[in-house]
């Protein structure tokens, strides 16, 4: 390669190199949620609904999308972060909402949707997560980065239990789902969140 074929190699390596890094991240990768299955102490019988709000600055800020899970960082490119987003497509608090929503059914709830006619509804207790942070790095020091509130009201919007979990932790597992299924564990099986869905 001669010296002025080796100085435009170069130049556009920077040129791409810097696109990189002011972008911030490159391509996507997706992690699928589907093995999260939280398991519910106790049975379960009046009729609820699940709300999920997305209040992760990152995703508020419109940096991140809905769909954001993490990001995880390839040695081969110097480290530039890659976002993982949801396999499923769906926004991540929708994806939540249903795995929460599954999970409370098979104890035994009754699950209405948000606006309903049905009778049985009209006095469904409403369970509101709300995520702060929720989100993963795969890189040398992987870690988890939960900060999520759980809480239960009545058809009179009063609030019977309230409940929050914040973590930065280690991940513990090759598979992120079975961390974020601990989480989720975490939130509902708190007692005062168990008696206030009886």
């Amino acid at each position: 390669m001669t010296r002025k074929n080796w100085s435009a190699w170069c130049l556009g390596l920077v040129a791409i190199t810097t696109a990189m890094l002011l972008t911030g991240c490159i391509g996507t990768y997706p992690q699928s949620l589907a093995m999260v299955k939280p398991e519910i102490t106790g049975d379960l019988s009046g009729p609820l609904r699940v709300e999920v709000i997305d209040n992760r600055p990152y995703v508020q800020s419109g940096d991140k999308t809905s769909q954001f899970l993490g990001t995880r960082h390839r040695a081969m490119i110097w480290g530039i972060p890659e976002n993982i987003i949801n396999a499923s497509a769906k926004p991540v608090a929708q994806e939540l909402g249903d795995i929460v929503a599954s999970s409370l059914r098979q104890r035994g709830a009754v699950l209405c949707p948000s606006e309903s006619a049905d009778m049985k509804c009209k006095a469904a207790k409403l369970v509101k997560l709300t995520l702060h942070d929720w989100r993963f790095s795969w890189s040398r020091n992987s870690e988890l980065m939960v900060d999520a509130e759980l809480a239960v009201s009545d058809d009179a919007n009063t609030i019977l239990a309230k409940t929050r979990v914040t973590t930065r932790a280690p991940l513990q597992r090759p598979d992120v789902q079975k961390d974020f299924q601990t989480q989720l564990e975490r939130l509902l099986n708190q007692p005062e969140i168990r008696s206030a869905l009886q």
